[in-house]
């Protein structure tokens, strides 16, 4: 019996993450059991200055390094309404693409979600930290934001690149 409880996998739940105190331990589920991050999944959408931004937002469960962890994964594209000129898609990359954003941590007071992001020319600057906040009693709205990381590597052989995602406050709309 001993056995059997102590093999038990230990579920931390996703906004203790920030604060739970000690490492967390190996076989343990960082696991969504208030079902937070639900709010988040779906297509949000927004225009803005000629350009269309959709995002698609689905919910995973991850294991990494002995530990299993609810995520959210956000895929994107970006296009011009009216030449149709997409500037970026990513929505049929697979999982484990550099360009699908991946959820980082819920904040601990459950505010707001932040994910990593890597965009095509990251070598040049593109990159940083995606953060996702849904607003509203209606749960239909959602702010989007990147706070550049801007790292550069000595692979870039041209000026550091423009930002694709939006580095001011947006508003987009559940589809």
């Amino acid at each position: 019996m001993f056995a059997t409880l102590s093999c038990k996998a230990q579920i931390i739940p996703i906004e203790q993450q920030l604060t739970y105190t000690g490492d967390i331990p190996d076989g343990a589920y960082v696991k969504d059991v208030n079902g937070l991050l639900n709010d988040y999944v779906g297509t949000w959408a927004t225009t803005q200055n000629g350009d269309r931004y959709e995002f698609q937002i689905v919910k995973v469960t991850k294991n990494y390094l002995n530990t299993t962890w609810d995520k959210l994964y956000m895929r994107y594209k970006i296009f011009n309404i009216s030449t149709g000129k997409v500037l970026v898609d990513v929505t049929s990359e697979t999982d484990d693409s550099p360009f699908v954003v991946r959820g980082a941590y819920l904040a601990s007071t459950g505010t707001h979600y932040v994910l990593n992001y890597i965009g095509h020319n990251n070598d040049c600057g593109q990159n940083g930290h995606v953060f996702i906040e849904v607003v509203g009693s209606s749960k239909n709205q959602m702010n989007i934001f990147l706070s550049v990381t801007g790292d550069v590597s000595p692979n870039c052989t041209s000026p550091v690149t423009t930002q694709i995602l939006p580095i001011q406050k947006m508003l987009l709309t559940k589809q």
